[in-house]
């Protein structure tokens, strides 16, 4: 059996939790990002749908079929406060935390972020805290068939990946130390050939290199976040009327084709990372897609052939900030 033990620092408070909504440790989602993720290195490995999605269901298990069948990876976890399922009650009070969030709008960017699991008055839903950590202990049979993959997997899951509810937008912010170092060159593709695809399987790349973001260090989780919120509304007003297909739904905006109950989830991803300095940094990263087909059949076709221009203008918009950096490696 390969074993690997690693410690999952959260680095901004995280919505994870049971069906009540109480913010508690729990293995699902983390066994969720860690297939994500595999699913990323075996596309740069070369691996396809339908085959991919096969080969993932017999190393992480499916429910398809009559019995279903068993996941290979094992996945142990152990906060170092308390047990997983154990609830934290620290409710999120976006008042408390209001002046240290507050964007250039005068927007609370945790409000912004946040949206519907941060309410504007008193308290709500209950977060794990920054600085929280666990033990996170993994083994599966060597000679499993895509096992290869999974290093990868973790190291992809530390750069880029964040668990529980609203994680796109910066939440639950995760670091794990004794991930493998890798680079992100090999885990990328041509945005625009990328957008051929309905699902998210490659960070992008233009001429100027990753479609990856900084910004510069910060002094708390909170001026990372407020940062990040800055940038994310800026986008919003730069997209114009194409704004729908950055993320739907859209607070008090119609889009033909498209209801409240089609989702379509933002590919421009949202992060607070911790650089090899141990600062704190804003970081934002494309790893784009196009629409479920359902949806993205619906639009009229004048959207979509101006889906590219929306990415296009996206990333000349953060190419202009000075303050920003792009990531090489």
């Amino acid at each position: 059996m390969e074993q690997r033990h690693l410690t999952l620092e959260l680095l901004t408070p995280t919505f994870l939790g049971d069906a009540q909504q109480t913010a508690a440790w729990r293995t699902p989602p983390i066994k969720a990002q860690l297939r994500r993720w595999w699913r990323v290195a075996a596309f740069a490995q070369g691996m396809r749908l339908p085959e991919l999605r096969a080969l993932e269901g017999r190393l992480f298990g499916d429910a398809a079929g009559q019995q279903g069948r068993k996941s290979q990876v094992r996945l142990r976890l152990q906060p170092h406060k308390g047990r997983p399922g154990t609830q934290h009650n620290n409710a999120w009070r976006q008042q408390a935390n209001q002046q240290p969030l507050r964007m250039n709008n005068g927007l609370p960017a945790d409000g912004y972020l946040g949206f519907g699991r941060v309410k504007t008055k008193g308290a709500n839903e209950t977060a794990l805290p920054p600085e929280e950590k666990a033990e996170l202990r993994l083994a599966w049979p060597a000679e499993a068939e895509g096992a290869e993959a999974l290093d990868e997997a973790l190291g992809l899951f530390h750069r880029l990946g964040s668990l529980g509810g609203r994680s796109r937008n910066g939440w639950g912010a995760c670091h794990l130390h004794g991930a493998e170092a890798i680079g992100l060159d090999a885990y990328s593709r041509p945005w625009e050939e990328a957008l051929e695809e309905a699902w998210i399987h490659a960070l992008g790349r233009d001429g100027n290199g990753l479609l990856l973001w900084w910004t510069p260090p910060c002094k708390s989780w909170e001026a990372a976040m407020r940062r990040l919120g800055d940038l994310r509304k800026g986008l919003c007003g730069e997209a114009g009327a194409l704004r729908p297909l950055l993320s739907w739904p859209v607070t008090g905006q119609q889009q033909q084709g498209l209801d409240n109950q089609n989702r379509i989830p933002n590919t421009l991803q949202l992060k607070v990372v911790r650089d090899e300095q141990g600062q704190l940094r804003g970081q934002l990263a494309h790893l784009p897609c196009r629409p479920e087909p359902k949806i993205w059949d619906a639009l009229p076709k004048e959207v979509r052939d101006d889906h590219p221009a929306l990415w296009r203008n996206a990333h000349a918009f953060l190419d202009r900030h000075s303050d920003l950096e792009r990531v090489h490696a």
